[in-house]
């Protein structure tokens, strides 16, 4: 049986549980957009330096490299783990 006490202080601990798992969320998520923009931003450079130097091709993967990695990131959760999960082995 439990007591008066634990069962009075079950719901205010729970409570701070799931602020808690909140709060690592949210930190999750924008550890995650720093990461993905700032890879989207090191491509960037990169593709600008091709367009500089007049390379064939380079909006196409200007194009392709954005919606990869910002379109369909901001719109699914799920991928924007995957791709920051990716790119911190890469790094590693």
């Amino acid at each position: 049986m439990e007591n008066m006490t634990g069962r009075s202080l079950k719901p205010v601990i729970e409570e701070q549980l799931s602020f808690h798992k909140e709060k690592i969320i949210k930190k999750s998520e924008q550890q995650s957009f720093i990461i993905i923009l700032s890879y989207f931003l090191i491509t960037y450079f990169i593709s600008f330096s091709l367009y500089a130097t007049n390379s064939k091709h380079t909006l196409l993967l200007f194009f392709l490299q954005s919606t990869f990695f910002v379109v369909i990131p901001f719109f699914f959760h799920n991928t924007r783990v995957l791709l920051k999960e990716s790119i911190n082995y890469l790094i590693r």
